[in-house]
């Protein structure tokens, strides 16, 4: 697994219209807080990625910013 900092940032997206302007995983509705709380509450990356199967490729990539 590369190294959180090999993780492109363009995977987080921030836009005012949408979620308060929180910045979100791209192509999702997900908000960077939102997975990290998820972890702080004791879910590991893999809990994450099978609760969002549809989108696992693109979204495995930005769990790795989180950690």
């Amino acid at each position: 697994m590369p190294a959180s900092h090999d993780v492109p940032l363009e995977r987080i997206t921030s836009n005012p219209d949408g979620r308060f302007g929180k910045p979100c995983i791209r192509g999702h509705r997900i908000t960077v807080q939102e997975i990290l709380e998820w972890l702080s509450s004791g879910a590991s990356q893999q809990q994450i990625l099978d609760d969002y199967q549809h989108g696992a490729a693109r979204f495995s990539g930005s769990l790795r910013l989180c950690r």
